[in-house]
């Protein structure tokens, strides 16, 4: 496995897309300082999964993106794209060739990919574990990073030997495996407080459920006895409004045919009556006709004296008509003589309007010559400006190449690095120190704000969590109740159907005939349906139309009479009862007379004829109209009384509240019995419950999807909580280690400082020699300065032509504001002109007004001569017509004489109607009486039966028909009673039930045992998770011990290679932990006392590191290794000696070098510079060392 090609875009330094190339061996990059060698690492870093900024030398995240140049600007994203050589199946993934792609946008969203598929930073990681390659691995050693591996820091070195033991993905299953179980720990503790609470409510609502099921029973037997007992008091009740409803019927007929015989007493009294009208229209007639002729009479009367008035004013205008002619001549002249004056006015301005016009045209060409000079120095200026900016791109030039002197001069100048080496390294060790301190300090404040801020995290989400379950306590409750009350809907629901269903409330023949209508086609084609269902009536009219209709609600409606005597004939034979019906063809309608119609509709508090107050077919509207067309129906009775007394209670009145004024004058009324629902309202009320059951249903749903969100809210909230609990302990313990590695960084800055000290007084030599070295620059900036006064002496040039340019641009300015004032006189003119026109053009039109009005006034004579004559016909005539309208008045009186003879012989003949309708009336009303008493039996039984069922439906939920099962002989009532009597003494010996106890404790036993099944689980889980636990930890051990003794011999050959001798190695500080323990380092080179690593010089350090390095890596070679300047601190045999190590693994591994030495450039067998040719921008040129 290799590396064999990285692809950079849009990272750090390489805005443009870069490819760089790799093959097994040694790779060098090369180029000068700040070109963006180090980029190269840092993508190889970065696309490897790297998330630490600092490592990748930025503030934040967003730096790596490219931030543009002052000529090119900053790209929106960076993506490095590594592809990698899988031939030998070391990635463990299926694919000769594996791609891992690596973007981010300056949003902020991040994007993975393997083999351009999207994938996790988690799959990146597991990918390249345990190869060396990971973020904490060996194989990329970052600029200044070499020393690192040596850090003073045992958790540092600690990481790199892992990672070389390749224990890190044991490792991570052990954190992976300790998360799981102080998991399974917190929900071991939860269901334990379950399960106590639950064994509490074990033992009670078992004692609770036996005591319910003994309840239960008792109930069961009493309720037996109590519905038989309802169904046979119903069944006997039945019996006597069988009886009520045949006397009614026999009662209706009876007043029928009073009604009927008081019908022809009107239709005849109607009929005089009519005819008198008609004598007494007549009458009106000619009553009017007199008034219109008197008034004829009068109108020409009026007529003739106002012609003769219009007649003398004609001859007084005749006589003054001579002296407006002469006035209007006089006007005439005037008028002349004002246009010939506005004529000359006019001319006078548009002369003046002319001149002005050849001025402004000679100003408008003389700024049109000067324009064109003014644009032509303009030019000049802007060619100057141009040589101007050439110079500056020379300057630009000139600078470029002095910085580059510069450079090479530093890189060149090895005497001067030579002399400042001691001290470097000394500054680099307490710089260093001081930022590890900075950092260090840094982090402590974060760890103890961050734990501070995650315990008030914590306080927040116990709080958030507990108003999220405060909130669904309150869901939940309401929830209940909109179940209940849809339950309740529901129950009401199913009644009414069942009562609509079983025809509940009608008489029981007309229970029976429909019933029999169900199974007998021939019965069911005869019935058209009965009258109650197949009328509408509004909820406010309900009681009203119930009590105008009464019986009659129970009737049956057939097509024909013949149907109708077919169903009788039926009854009979099957002795199903009695029943009243309706043959639709020959039932006639009934209505009230017009003139009681005029009271009604002038009465207060008239609602409308009980007729027109509810709706059915029209086929049916005969028969509505015959029961319901001579009733009214008012507000209240005090209303109603009013109108009976102007009426003389001749036609029945019904309240809104039930009470009734019968014909004749008596009254019924009281209380309206409303336990039940009425035969008309059920339709409505199902359509109503209908509507509200639909209401409830969405309510019902809404809130538990609330409820849903809610517990989801709730869980994902503990969740959350959990894992802020787990930060929360893990941070505590980071502030705890930052704390003690702090107080030891500080220990050994005091150390630097004091060596530090002892090398102070060689830095005024170094100073001395960096003066020299400034001498340089100086003579390459002599250039710059001759271009800057050639540029100078152009500006100069420039500013000149501006004073120039000022001068003619005044100038055309007060050309300008010349020529606007010329502009605004010739707009002047040119309106007065135009207003002297307009008014010229009034003058004429006044001159034709007065001439057409001359021309009028002799035609007005000559009219008024002429309408004299016509006015002296027309008074003729009008004297003529008078005389004829006279006689016709004398007509019209003798016709109206005649017409009042007729009348009082018609009056004669009705005096005695009133006599014979009111004997009528009196047989009518003790009739209605007699049936208002019977219908009062009636409704007292129907009461007795609604209030039974009604208690049927309350105490037990069924209907009569429902509860037919429980129906039973009962021949002695009280024995029946004296049963029921000693079941209820023994409910009330129970005491009080918990009805839901057998439910709740089936339900809490239930969850017992579930819990207790999911304790034994969980503890189980547990068991085996600490013993997976345990075993990764004796591998982890075993594997750990094993490798770490090889590195250690490795160690130790490769620091006696590299130093030519002494000796190395690494120490565990605590052998019994050797999974904890710090990880101590001793060198001792050639000629020295063995001693800590803080004494060594920078050379030494930097040998021990990659003395250390290599010992790794010949245990596990990493498929390629990038070293970023590892050997910078090293003299040239060193480097050489190195580079021989490097061509030693080779072998194994792929080696990436980026390097400033002569030495290590030779060594490699390809080779890549990095130079900025524009500044800013990276760009990556190859060379292969073979082809030179």
């Amino acid at each position: 496995m290799h590396l064999k090609k990285l692809e950079i875009q849009g990272f750090k330094s390489f805005p443009e897309y870069t490819l760089i190339e790799f093959d097994k061996g040694m790779t060098a990059i090369v180029g000068p300082n700040g070109s963006g060698k180090s980029n190269v690492t840092d993508a190889i870093r970065w696309v490897l999964g790297e998330q630490s900024v600092r490592t990748l030398r930025g503030g934040k995240m967003e730096d790596v993106i490219f931030n543009g140049t002052q000529s090119r600007r900053a790209m929106n994203y960076a993506e490095v794209s590594m592809t990698i050589d899988n031939t030998d199946g070391q990635l463990g993934i299926d694919y000769s060739e594996v791609q891992v792609t690596r973007r981010l946008y300056r949003s902020g969203e991040s994007e993975y990919l393997i083999n351009h598929v999207n994938c996790r930073l988690k799959d990146i990681v597991s990918l390249f574990m345990d190869t060396g390659l990971g973020k904490d691995g060996y194989s990329i050693v970052g600029q200044g990073r070499i020393d690192d591996i040596l850090s003073s820091r045992s958790e540092d070195r600690r990481k790199v030997l892992e990672e070389a033991s390749g224990i890190v993905k044991y490792k991570v299953r052990k954190d992976e495996a300790e998360r799981k179980l102080l998991s399974t720990e917190q929900n071991l503790i939860r269901i334990s407080d379950i399960l106590s609470e639950l064994s509490e409510q074990v033992g009670p609502l078992e004692e609770q459920a036996q005591k319910a099921k003994e309840y239960h029973r008792y109930y069961d037997d009493w309720k037996k006895l109590d519905v038989g007992l309802i169904i046979h008091s119903i069944d006997y009740t039945n019996a006597f409004l069988s009886t009520s409803d045949a006397q009614l019927s026999d009662l209706q007929k009876d007043i029928s045919e009073q009604e009927n015989e008081i019908v022809e007493l009107r239709d005849r009294n109607r009929s005089l009556t009519e005819k008198s009208s008609e004598i007494e229209l007549a009458l009106e007639t000619a009553r009017d006709s007199k008034s219109s002729l008197s008034e004829k009479i009068y109108d020409l009367q009026s007529r003739i004296a106002v012609i003769r008035e219009r007649s003398e004013q004609i001859n007084a205008r005749l006589s003054s008509g001579f002296d407006e002619d002469q006035s209007a001549k006089d006007e005439m002249d005037n008028l002349e003589s004002d246009i010939q004056r506005q004529q000359s006015k006019l001319q006078t301005l548009k002369n003046q309007l002319s001149k002005y016009k050849v001025s402004y045209a000679d100003k408008e060409q003389e700024m049109l010559k000067l324009s064109a000079s003014f644009d032509e120095a303009q030019k000049k200026q802007a060619e100057c400006r141009a040589a101007i900016e050439n110079l500056s791109e020379k300057m630009f030039e000139a600078r470029e190449i002095a910085q580059s002197s510069i450079s090479e001069q530093m890189v060149l100048d090895s005497k001067v690095k030579t002399l400042e080496t001691d001290r470097m390294i000394s500054v680099s060790e307490k710089d260093s120190m001081v930022a590890v301190i900075q950092d260090l300090e840094s982090e402590f404040k974060i760890q103890v704000d961050q734990c501070a801020k995650m315990a008030a995290e914590l306080t927040a989400s116990t709080d958030r969590i507990r108003a999220l379950r405060q909130e669904d306590a309150q869901d939940a409750k309401l929830l209940e109740q909109k179940n209940r009350e849809l339950d309740n809907v529901v129950f009401r629901i199913r009644t009414v159907e069942e009562l609509e269903k079983s025809k509940e409330g009608y008489q029981e023949p007309v229970r029976r005939l429909l019933s029999a209508a169900e199974n007998d086609a021939e019965v069911r084609n005869g019935i058209v349906g009965v009258l109650g269902e197949l009328i509408s009536v509004s909820k406010d009219y309900e009681t009203a139309i119930e009590i105008a209709l009464g019986s009659a609600v129970h009737n049956v409606v057939t097509h024909t009479d013949k149907d109708a005597s077919g169903l009788i004939t039926y009854l009979k034979e099957n002795k199903l009862g009695r029943v009243t019906f309706l043959p639709v063809n020959n039932i006639r309608p009934r209505s009230l007379e017009d003139g009681y119609m005029r009271v009604l509709e002038q009465s207060k508090g008239y609602i409308g004829k009980a007729s027109d107050l509810l709706k059915t077919e029209q086929s049916l509207r005969d028969i509505i109209d015959n029961l319901l067309g001579r009733i009214a129906v008012f507000d209240t009775m005090e209303h109603a009384l009013l109108v009976a007394k102007k009426t003389s209670f001749n036609f029945r009145i019904v309240t809104l509240d039930g009470d009734v004024i019968n014909p004749g004058g008596s009254m019924t009324g009281g209380s309206v019995r409303r336990h039940g629902l009425g035969l008309l309202g059920r339709t409505r009320e199902l359509e109503e419950l209908k509507k509200r059951f639909v209401s409830l249903e969405a309510e019902v749903a809404q809130l538990e999807s609330i409820r849903i969100e809610k517990e989801h809210e709730i869980k994902l909230e503990a969740k959350q909580q959990a894992a802020l609990d787990e930060k929360f302990r893990d941070q505590s313990m980071e502030r705890v280690k930052a704390e003690s590695t702090l107080q030891q960084h500080r220990i050994n800055l005091d150390k630097i400082q004091t060596r530090l000290e002892k090398v102070s007084s060689e830095l005024s030599m170094v100073s001395k020699q960096r003066l020299e070295a400034l001498h340089n620059k100086e003579d390459s900036q002599e250039l710059m300065q001759e271009y800057e006064q050639e540029s100078l002496r152009l500006k100069a040039s420039v500013n000149r032509a501006d004073e120039d340019t000022k001068e003619v641009q005044a100038h055309l300015d007060d050309l300008r504001a010349e020529l606007g004032d010329l502009k605004v006189s010739v707009e002047s003119l040119e309106i007065s002109a135009v207003g002297a026109q307009e008014i010229l053009d009034m003058y004429f039109k006044d001159k034709e007004s007065r001439t057409k009005r001359l021309e009028s006034l002799k035609k007005e004579r000559v009219q008024s001569r002429e309408e004299l004559v016509r006015l002296a016909k027309d008074e003729e005539d009008m004297q003529n017509l008078r005389q004829q309208l006279l006689v016709e008045d004398e007509s019209i009186q003798a016709q109206m004489k005649t017409y009042n003879l007729e009348k009082e012989e018609i009056e004669h003949k009705l005096s005695g109607f009133i006599d014979r309708l009111s004997a009528s009336t009196s047989k009518l009303s003790s009739l209605q009486n007699e049936m208002t008493r019977v219908e009062s039996k009636r409704e007292s039984h129907i009461q007795s039966i609604d209030e039974v069922k009604n208690r049927l439906w309350e105490d037990h939920e069924l209907t009569y028909d429902n509860a037919q099962d429980f129906r039973m002989e009962i021949d002695n009532v009280a024995k029946v009673q004296k049963q029921m009597n000693d079941l209820k003494s023994k409910l009330k010996a129970i005491g009080p039930v918990n009805m839901n106890a057998v439910e709740e404790f089936n339900r809490i036993s239930e969850r017992f045992t579930f819990m207790s099944e999911q304790k034994q689980d969980i503890e189980t889980a547990k068991d085996n998770l600490q013993q997976v636990i345990n075993e990764l930890v004796e591998e982890m051990k075993k594997q750990f011990m094993t490798h770490f003794e090889q590195i250690n011999e490795n160690f130790k050959i490769v620091f006696s290679d590299l130093f030519n001798g002494g000796t190395a190695e690494i120490l565990l500080e605590n052998i019994e932990d050797v999974l904890g323990s710090g990880i101590d380092i001793k060198a001792q080179p050639p000629g020295k006392k063995l001693q800590s690593l803080s004494l060594l010089s920078g050379g030494e350090r930097c040998l021990t590191a990659i003395a250390l390095l290599f010992a790794i890596l010949q245990l596990r070679p990493s498929p390629f290794c990038v070293l970023d300047e590892v050997e910078a601190a090293l003299d040239d045999v060193n480097v050489t000696r190195f580079t021989d190590f490097v061509r030693r693994y080779t072998t194994k591994s792929q080696f990436i070098l980026v390097t400033h030495r002569k030495g290590t450039m030779e060594a490699c067998d390809r080779m890549y510079g990095v130079t900025m040719q524009e500044r800013g921008i990276s760009k990556i040129l190859s060379m292969r060392l073979g082809d030179q």
